[in-house]
């Protein structure tokens, strides 16, 4: 799902642009903050998609990563 609209979360009033599959936020543009951001997790009704690029670093049993 595409979806555009005008985010009232504060004074700049962006153009938000976002794309949205399977009820998750796939990618977003146009927005200056962060609350256009959760604006449009707002509109989907779920959560942002993780970067399945980053890997945690684990730490051992030393405690050290």
């Amino acid at each position: 799902m595409k979806k555009e609209f005008t985010c009232k979360g504060c004074k700049n009033k962006c153009k938000v642009k976002f794309e949205a599959k399977d009820g998750v936020l796939v990618s977003i543009k146009g927005n200056k903050c962060k609350k256009g951001e959760k604006n449009a997790l707002k509109i989907i009704g779920k959560k942002k998609k993780k970067n399945k690029g980053r890997k945690a670093k684990k730490k051992d049993k030393t405690g050290k990563k």
